[in-house]
């Protein structure tokens, strides 16, 4: 394989990895539309993994899988090179995960303005963000920041007054 061919490869490689990371960082795993809101039972929260775990352990796997797509495809090989690949981006979620467990949210309310329901941290991503006036405001799910958007300001307003007292205890959940 022809240097030129190599250093493209392994810059496509590094495009790939980068929005993998970036999207799992950030947070790509929204769900449809108000789905987790339908089952009854809650999903039990994942083991709280350490940050000495995460950095020994997590992230040199994946960066290892990267390592062994890179040669992958530089041995033509792109089936494993992508089955590498889906490692190193299984990886990434799990990392992203419990990173979420160690990380204080970077928005200003802890409940939805359109449903009121508890915002879970793990699966907030930027899909389930917008800012407003200077703001970052967090959603439940896939459909409330679609919702969020067709708003007027002085609506907006209300909802996220309303979503930030829900923080409070003994407040009852916003009705849709």
């Amino acid at each position: 394989m022809s240097t030129t061919k190599r250093r493209f490869l392994r810059a496509a490689l590094l495009v790939a990895t980068v929005a993998l990371v970036t999207s799992y960082v950030i947070g790509a795993n929204s769900q449809p539309m108000h789905e987790h809101m339908a089952s009854a039972a809650m999903p039990e929260k994942p083991a709280v993994v350490s940050l000495a775990t995460i950095h020994g352990k997590q992230l040199p796997a994946i960066q290892n899988a990267v390592k062994r797509a890179i040669q992958h495809i530089e041995a033509q090989q792109y089936q494993a090179a992508l089955a590498q690949l889906e490692q190193a981006q299984n990886g990434l979620e799990a990392t992203r995960t419990a990173l979420g467990q160690h990380v204080k949210p970077a928005f200003v309310n802890d409940r939805c303005p359109i449903m009121g329901s508890r915002i879970d941290v793990a699966r907030v991503n930027a899909d389930l963000l917008r800012e407003y006036q200077g703001q970052t405001i967090a959603f439940c799910c896939a459909g409330c920041p679609s919702a969020w958007d067709q708003l007027s300001d002085a609506e907006k307003q209300a909802k996220l007054k309303m979503a930030v007292d829900l923080m409070q205890p003994g407040h009852e959940q916003l009705q849709h």
